[in-house]
């Protein structure tokens, strides 16, 4: 499965940036499989007219995509039913774009928090 989203996203990860963040379903398509896999239901919800982005694409992506993963693993414990994941963007007062990935999972335990930016 790894190997066919290896190559799934090897094709997608073409697209512009700004496609991606204003339309976030090109991430459900990478992850389509993960998400039914995992029962996992997946809505947007996407402001209008967001500006164009400066950085690195393949990096921003690749962000998104491993907190769409993250929150799919956050959520195993969740019953299949109550698995929900919501992708937000929305522009802040000082024109920069913020993105959210949020899940229904149980969370990080408070112990864990100051580690949570730390490899590994």
């Amino acid at each position: 499965m790894l190997g066919k989203l290896a190559g799934s996203l090897a094709h997608e990860l073409n697209q512009p940036l700004t496609a991606i963040l204003s339309n976030a379903q090109e991430v459900f398509k990478l992850v389509r499989s993960a998400l039914v896999n995992q029962g996992v239901t997946a809505q947007t919800e996407l402001a209008p007219d967001l500006p164009v982005l400066h950085g690195d694409r393949m990096q921003l992506q690749q962000a998104l995509l491993n907190l769409v993963m993250n929150a799919c693993d956050a959520m195993a414990d969740v019953a299949p039913h109550d698995r929900q994941l919501t992708i937000r963007t929305n522009l802040a007062g000082n024109g920069s774009v913020h993105l959210s990935v949020a899940d229904c999972g149980t969370g990080i335990a408070p112990e864990k928090l100051e580690r949570v930016f730390k490899p590994f």
